[in-house]
């Protein structure tokens, strides 16, 4: 229950900075800047770990170009309100 309570925290402060136009997602999914995981993790203020974590269960979704792993910020926050939820 716990970790469902920290997901639906992260949401609502996601939201507010949607509200606040710091969290600018442009319509287009394809001109929508990539996170890493690092910058993923910053952003919603939570471990690279966390990330980790919510990756391997398969509850948030990724992009891999190569190697690397990248997040699209819009659809993160879909999941995000779907495991919330």
């Amino acid at each position: 229950m716990e970790l469902k309570d920290g997901i639906q925290e992260m949401v609502k402060e996601l939201r507010k900075l949607e509200q606040e136009k710091l969290f600018n997602i442009r319509i287009s999914r394809y001109n929508e800047a990539l996170y890493s995981k690092k910058e993923l993790s910053s952003f919603l203020n939570v471990s690279v770990k966390t990330i980790d974590r919510l990756v391997s269960r398969g509850q948030i979704r990724t992009f891999k170009i190569g190697k690397c792993i990248r997040f699209n910020p819009r659809e993160v926050l879909e999941d995000l309100e779907k495991l919330a939820y």
